[in-house]
């Protein structure tokens, strides 16, 4: 795990915000266009697949952008000296580990189904 810290701590707020609104768009057309389609099982049972998947990813979207405010306004409080945004890449990195789970889990039930 020591081996990732260094590359976690040069994540970006503004891509790892692109990345979740990216993947939620993706799910989220791909729901929209299975939902024009005749009802089935199975793309009932993926509709809900993805509903699921775009919760999470709206939530860490949420999360993700509290926060960078809530950090960004202990930053301006303290007199910008660096103190919490040098230790943001913290809830940054689980925001990516929890966008990677959950897109993996995703995808792992939908490889079932399809």
């Amino acid at each position: 795990m020591k081996f990732l810290i260094p590359y976690l701590k040069r994540l970006q707020f503004k891509w790892v915000v692109v990345a979740n609104a990216v993947l939620l768009l993706i799910a989220q057309l791909s729901q929209f266009y299975l939902q024009q389609q005749p009802a089935e099982e199975r793309t009932t049972v993926i509709i809900r697949i993805l509903q699921s998947n775009n919760s999470s990813m709206f939530w860490y979207l949420i999360a993700g952008i509290g926060f960078f405010l809530y950090y960004r306004y202990k930053e301006k409080q303290s007199g910008y000296s660096g103190q919490f945004m040098g230790t943001f890449w913290i809830p940054l990195s689980v925001w990516v580990l929890g966008m990677l789970i959950t897109t993996v889990m995703t995808l792992k039930s939908l490889a079932v189904w399809l």
